[in-house]
């Protein structure tokens, strides 16, 4: 995300389209799907790309920030997938949370026991104080549980309705 004081208004620009603005933001997120589907073999595909879609969004109120959306975590590869899956998932996740000017949002499902969630484990092992680490319950009703961890220990800031 860019914030431009002068712009009037916000759009997004994809590095893979050059200059093309998109204001609509329904667009780019169909843009997104295109793309993630060219780079994994089409609609239902089920393997992973490492190659990144950057989009960048340009807005008045905004802060100068870098977003980085990486794949979920599993345990075991599906049907069409290499068998080590699980071990591309959680080398390429470690290649971008390792370094320390990284926030981490590590995403959980709200009926998942956290002290079994992948994503808290793996935040844990480079963030192991959760200094710059968020945790985020996620229910399919779409509302969002903030977790703030301290010292190893898991204390819940509030929900916030999406």
């Amino acid at each position: 995300m860019v914030a431009d004081r002068k712009c009037r208004r916000d759009y997004g620009m994809f590095a893979h389209l050059g200059n093309k603005k998109f204001y609509d933001f329904a667009e780019v997120s169909r843009e997104i799907v295109r793309e993630t589907e060219r780079l994994t073999g089409g609609k239902g595909s089920v393997t992973i790309s490492t190659s990144p879609i950057i989009l960048k969004v340009v807005a008045k109120d905004v802060l100068n920030l870098t977003l980085v959306d990486l794949p979920g975590m599993t345990r075991v590869a599906i049907r069409g997938q290499p068998k080590d899956m699980p071990d591309q998932l959680r080398n390429m996740c470690l290649k971008f949370i390792e370094d320390p000017n990284t926030i981490i949002l590590a995403v959980s499902a709200a009926n998942q026991d956290l002290a079994v969630s992948d994503a808290i484990k793996l935040a844990k092992k480079v963030d192991p104080k959760g200094d710059r680490t968020l945790g985020v319950r996620v229910s399919r009703s779409s509302s969002l549980s903030l977790i703030s961890f301290t010292q190893n220990t898991l204390t819940n800031t509030g929900t916030h309705e999406t």
